[in-house]
């Protein structure tokens, strides 16, 4: 039976994620513990363990979340009753996007929006904002309701489209939401009560025309400038914006009745040190009357076609079908072959992202959009160097020591699968793997060079992450890349067993019982605790089976659920809360104590590795703590970042596509493993 540690008082700051069917060690002091055998679990439960001092009086408590096997769970990507904060994205490979709150009428921060339009024919770029959301009014009489959070029924999303049950003055009805193959959407209402004669809903589109970075002044000249670029039909409108045209037609009387609201709040994009409110402008509203037709739909085209909206609810799918799904919303078109948006609402596509994503395609079997993918970034390889952003037809930004040896990582893994011909990425690979033999590399140990900020750990102003030296995981890239380029390209091993033996001679601390994190330029050690370490055991470069087990044993105080710690609690400069000002306090907590969903994977794997088959069911069971996260926030997919610390609040970006494809990756990994 597998032994998970929880100790006193260092994991009262966390809920603790525990594979059912283990055991805990519950750790006061070298001289006194407790074990708890931990039920097999066939739903996710907690239990809240209470720590005694020596008189029997309680110091503190600590939540356990018992984990079942992701194959048991399934999850409905519904949000009933109270909307809070969580939201839906949906996206297309033209990299349009909606982020539309389960509140109707809300918008919280900038990047929400019915419709940020992709006006960049390259390929994924910075999106313009032209619909922020639209004003459902229910008009009885003398009497009107302005829907909004309070009438929301149900929340429901799905990969194609976001519905909204409503509820008010005795009309039921459903709103769905989707998105086209180009700039547009559909926005279907249907009625699902009878209606009063006097019965009218006014619907009513606020307009802006932004980058999704920015927001709107209308003192600026908008307001001014907007109502002259309306031109109004029987029907709907045009909206003349930067870059094309919207036309908004609904088949139903359009009003024309123009109007500004100023300072609406942005109270998420406020809460991060960003602007407060923006600026938006109506030109009129449609008028349904449900007592003529029980359904009609709003389009907003800019180009393409508007999308065939139905009102049909979801059923329920399994965690492992959800997450299959949830992959899709990053996928876009570039210059003829795919990419990868990193993240949404902001994030436009990074190369080390979008490779990193890339591996979870191969696992899942997707071949042809794997290769896409690195036939995309090989064609940007430049003197062993690749893009780290990308942003329209910008290809500059070559700060990453990590993508280009990703890129051969997953040429290797490629081939592996049978996805490929090694003729096609010969060069490619040579460039990179020569670029850092004869540029980069410590001639003594083999070791390469990063400079601060390079690695994914990037933040650099100032660099609060700077892991300039040897960071651990580059080793273990450069070290996997060098074994690809024996396998496939003819190139020497002799240099990747030199590496190998390097690593385990210069990082390993067994004063700690862990590896160091990164050795600084002049080979010593960075003593601090950081989960880099297990992507080295996940690429096979560590294999000291004792050392293993105590780093495993370890490092277990950086997971929480659905999530690993970047810094551990006892480190220097622990900053475990991702809020407020970007530069001021969110960039130091950004790598220092913020919890990442792309990590907490790499210890389920490494865990199988160093145990073997009796810890696959464990290691399977630890990745069920992701599910919870798909039921808040922006349903149905998996966060960039959490907090830390208690409560582990969602932060970053709402769908983040690494957590989401390492996810994948890795259990498909631990079923194989799992296979007689």
């Amino acid at each position: 039976m597998m032994e998970f540690v929880i100790r006193w008082p260092h994991d009262t700051n966390r809920v603790v994620p525990v594979p059912g069917g283990s055991r805990v060690r519950l750790v006061y002091d070298v001289n006194r513990s407790e074990v708890v055998d931990i039920p097999v679990a066939d739903d996710i439960s907690s239990q809240t363990f209470i720590w005694h001092d020596e008189h029997g009086l309680e110091v503190g408590r600590t939540e356990m979340l018992w984990l079942p096997d992701p194959g048991q769970l399934n999850v409905r990507r519904e949000r009933r009753g109270t909307p809070g904060d969580a939201c839906g994205v949906l996206s297309n490979r033209k990299g349009t996007a909606v982020q539309a709150r389960a509140a109707w009428g809300r918008i919280m921060c900038k990047y929400d929006g019915f419709l940020a339009a992709n006006l960049d024919t390259a390929g994924p770029g910075d999106r313009r904002v032209v619909i922020p959301w639209m004003d459902i009014v229910i008009k009885l009489g003398p009497d009107e309701t302005l829907i909004g959070a309070g009438h929301v029924v149900a929340f429901e999303t799905s990969p194609k489209r976001l519905r909204w049950a409503l509820e008010a003055s005795g009309v039921r009805m459903t709103a769905v939401l989707s998105l086209g193959e180009g700039n547009a959407i559909a926005l279907g209402f249907y009625l699902h009560s009878p209606a009063a004669e006097d019965c009218e809903i006014h619907i009513k589109p606020w307009l802006e025309d932004r980058c999704f970075h920015g927001i709107t002044q209308a003192f600026t000249g908008p307001e001014n400038g907007f109502p002259k670029r309306i031109t109004p039909s029987e029907t709907g409108f045009t909206f003349t914006i930067d870059g094309g045209q919207l036309n908004v037609h609904a088949g139903i009387p359009f009003h024309e009745m123009p109007q500004w609201r100023y300072c609406v709040p942005l109270p998420e994009s406020q809460a991060r040190g960003l602007e407060p409110q923006t600026d938006v402008f109506s030109p009129g509203h449609f008028v349904w009357k449900p007592s003529e037709k029980d359904s009609i739909q709003v389009q907003a085209v800019i180009d393409g076609a508007a999308p065939e909206v139905t009102d049909e609810s979801e059923d329920d799918l399994t965690l492992v079908t959800a997450m299959e799904q949830a992959m899709d919303l990053y996928l876009a078109d570039r210059s003829g072959e795919l990419t990868v948006i990193a993240g949404f609402p902001w994030f436009l596509d990074w190369g080390r992202d979008s490779l990193i994503f890339m591996r979870g395609l191969i696992a899942c079997g997707r071949l042809n959009e794997a290769g896409s993918i690195l036939r995309r970034f090989a064609a940007f390889e430049e003197n062993g160097t690749l893009p780290n952003l990308l942003r329209g037809e910008l290809v500059t930004n070559r700060e990453t020591s990590d993508a280009p040896l990703w890129l051969v990582v997953g040429i290797g893994e490629l081939l592996e699968a049978g996805g490929g011909q090694a003729e096609e990425f010969k060069s490619v690979v040579h460039s990179i793997l020569e670029a850092r033999r004869s540029g980069l590399m410590d001639q003594a140990t083999g070791l390469i060079y990063s400079a601060p900020h390079y690695t994914w750990m990037d933040t650099d102003h100032p660099p609060f992450t700077p892991r300039e030296g040897f960071p651990i995981e580059i080793q273990a890239l450069w070290h996997a890349a060098l074994k690809v380029g024996a396998r496939w390209f003819g190139k020497e091993s002799g240099l990747a067993d030199k590496v190998q033996q390097s690593i385990e001679k210069l990082f390993w601390i067994d004063e700690a019982g862990w590896y160091a994190d990164c050795l600084n330029a002049d080979l010593s050690q960075d003593m601090r605790m950081r989960p880099n370490q297990w992507l080295a055991i996940s690429l096979g470069v560590l294999r000291d089976p004792a050392r293993l087990q105590r780093t495993l044993e370890a490092t277990q105080c950086l997971l929480v659920p659905g999530a690993a710690r970047s810094l551990r609690p006892e480190d220097t400069g622990w900053w475990p809360r991702y809020t407020g000002p970007e530069d001021v306090t969110r960039k130091p907590a950004y790598h220092n104590g913020t919890a990442w969903g792309w990590q907490y994977p790499l210890y389920s794997e490494a865990l199988a590795k160093v145990y073997g088959s009796s810890a696959v069911s464990h290691a399977r069971c630890l990745l069920s703590a992701s599910s919870e996260l798909l039921r808040e926030g922006c349903l149905g997919q998996l966060p960039e970042i959490l907090d830390g610390a208690l409560p582990h609040v969602q932060r970053g970006c709402r769908a983040q596509a690494w957590s989401v494809s390492e996810w994948l990756r890795v259990l498909k990994g631990l079923e194989r493993a799992d296979r007689p």
